[in-house]
């Protein structure tokens, strides 16, 4: 069977994308733009994320043995109320969850719109779920990481580089 044109698929769930498609009929994921349409503009963060968020999700995605399950974003709706929850504007909000070895690893991140923005989302996310999971800020990016094997959280905190975070190495192990 041969084809001009390439197989596109989900970014999602990897299921194969039909021409002109708006989301996957698989797993249900927008896209930011119809699937094989010639001119649509190159793709991009999906609406409800950022560059900055991708990019650190991207490190995550391809850190030895961790294999990307889901991701999702909120809308702008949902991220109005995150910023009213932690106390500083936000840009963007977004969801991955990964497995290792069948431990599933669930990845947040929220993109604070200023430096001061994300120090206080930062602390407000230390205090809220810090004893329990690993908080992480990059840039104006705050990851928080939760699973229950030291080992995952250090994958993942490798993948991100982080400048700050609530925990150090030595208490994971």
């Amino acid at each position: 069977m041969s084809t001009d044109q390439p197989v596109l698929l989900c970014s999602s769930c990897g299921a194969p994308l039909e021409a002109g498609a708006t989301s996957c009929h698989f797993c249900g994921a927008q896209l930011a733009h119809a699937a094989g349409v010639t001119g649509a503009a190159p793709p991009g963060p999906a609406p409800g994320t950022s560059p900055e968020i991708e990019a650190i999700r991207g490190a995550v995605a391809r850190a030895h043995g961790l294999y990307e399950q889901q991701y999702g974003y909120v809308g702008p709706t949902q991220c109005a109320q995150f910023s009213s929850k932690l106390g500083g504007l936000l840009h963007a909000v977004s969801n991955q969850v990964l497995a290792q070895d069948g431990r599933p690893i669930q990845v947040n991140y929220v993109h604070a719109a200023s430096p001061g923005d994300a120090a206080r989302v930062y602390q407000s996310m230390v205090a809220e779920v810090g004893k329990t999971n690993l908080v992480a800020r990059k840039g104006a990016v705050i990851v928080e990481v939760i699973s229950r094997d030291a080992r995952d959280v250090e994958a993942v905190r490798h993948a991100v580089q982080p400048e700050e975070t609530n925990q150090k190495k030595s208490s994971w192990w």
